[in-house]
């Protein structure tokens, strides 16, 4: 690249880090989770349930089989799930009903 390449990109960089980033409206959000809702029928959701419950037990068993203490199992089990309950329940009230 030349020095006007580097001069033309740097501007145009500029340029778009100082524009406000585009953001969807709550309407779109809430059309959006509706939507997700309708389409996951019981038998889908069923199956999440059940692929979740299987990658919890194969995760439990290589992580045992490793011979990591159950200390450190509960650990990596318990925070990232305490960390998706948090994130999820402040998603839920930051769309409108």
């Amino acid at each position: 690249m030349t020095s006007s390449d580097d001069q033309r990109m740097d501007a145009w960089l500029a340029r778009t880090m100082a524009a406000e980033p585009p953001r969807l409206t709550p309407a779109f959000d809430r059309r959006l989770d509706e939507r997700l809702h309708r389409r996951l029928g019981s038998g889908a959701r069923w199956t999440l349930g059940l692929y979740a419950g299987a990658s919890l037990a194969a995760s439990l068993w290589v992580m045992r089989s490793a011979a990591l203490d159950w200390s450190v199992i509960t650990g990596a089990v318990l925070i990232p799930a305490a960390l998706l309950a948090v994130v999820s329940r402040y998603y839920r009230s930051t769309i409108p009903p």
